[in-house]
């Protein structure tokens, strides 16, 4: 699949459909992948964390989640096709499990936000395989053999991870291999959004691509370092590649 790199981090050139096939395929050849998705705060964080970066220019597969990493394609004379929000592509890939018959782990959030996003995933699609769900707020030295266990147990085709961005690709990094599933994927707030915790952006946010200055909005002071310092740097960092002040495609 081709793919663009930024500030070292992969990004894959895929539309939706073309994603949804992926994953159909790999489970189709009983394949076991880990699929990444970044946005300007996860290509932040990876210049924090060597180990973020060289998953994600390692990974297969990392779609696009944010009009800012397209923006940032753009200023290096790329593009990318579109991008892929789990706030609205988790009914579509909810509606290609029940339609191919795949199972679902989902693991992340708290209690009673996984119950929730379980409970209005199944009353949109009563069909829909979900295998098993848990918390994302545990002790990994004393539960995570056993969640290990209980996942592998139940040998789900899709395991989603939903504890927010690093935290969930370091558990995927410390334990991809010890999982018995077909794909992974990394969710960051999908069962806020599922259960009805966090708001979906308004259409007017989404078509004139500023769901980041909506969700500001909604948490100032918890997203003032992510958006109002994030964005701009990112976009300083991204003009310091381009123009050969500084390589940031060290490992």
């Amino acid at each position: 699949m081709d793919s663009i790199k930024l500030l070292g981090c992969k990004v894959s050139k895929v539309t939706t459909d073309e994603l949804n096939n992926y994953i159909l395929s790999k489970i189709k050849d009983d394949k076991k992948e880990a699929i990444l998705n970044v946005n300007i705060n996860c290509i932040n964080l990876a210049q924090k964390h060597q180990w973020l970066k060289l998953m994600l220019f390692n990974t297969n597969v990392v779609f696009c989640d944010g009009d800012g990493v397209r923006l940032g394609a753009k200023l290096i004379g790329s593009e990318l096709p579109e991008k892929i929000t789990y706030n609205r592509w988790i009914w579509s890939l909810s509606h290609l499990c029940c339609e191919n018959n795949l199972s679902l782990y989902l693991f992340g959030s708290k209690s009673d936000v996984i119950k929730l996003s379980v409970d209005k995933l199944l009353d949109r699609f009563p069909n829909l395989n979900i295998l098993g769900f848990r918390s994302g707020y545990f002790d990994d030295r004393k539960d995570n053999s056993t969640i290990i266990s209980e996942i592998n147990n139940l040998k789900p085709n899709i395991l989603i991870l939903g504890m927010g961005m690093p935290k969930q690709e370091k558990w995927l990094l410390d334990n991809i291999d010890k999982l018995d599933v077909n794909i992974i994927l990394t969710g960051g707030a999908v069962f806020d959004y599922v259960s009805g915790l966090a708001k979906l952006t308004p259409n007017f946010f989404y078509k004139y691509k500023i769901e980041w200055l909506y969700r500001f909005i909604q948490e100032p002071k918890r997203l003032f370092n992510r958006y109002i310092i994030g964005n701009p740097l990112f976009i300083l960092r991204i003009l310091l590649e381009k123009y050969k002040i500084i390589n940031y495609n060290r490992y």
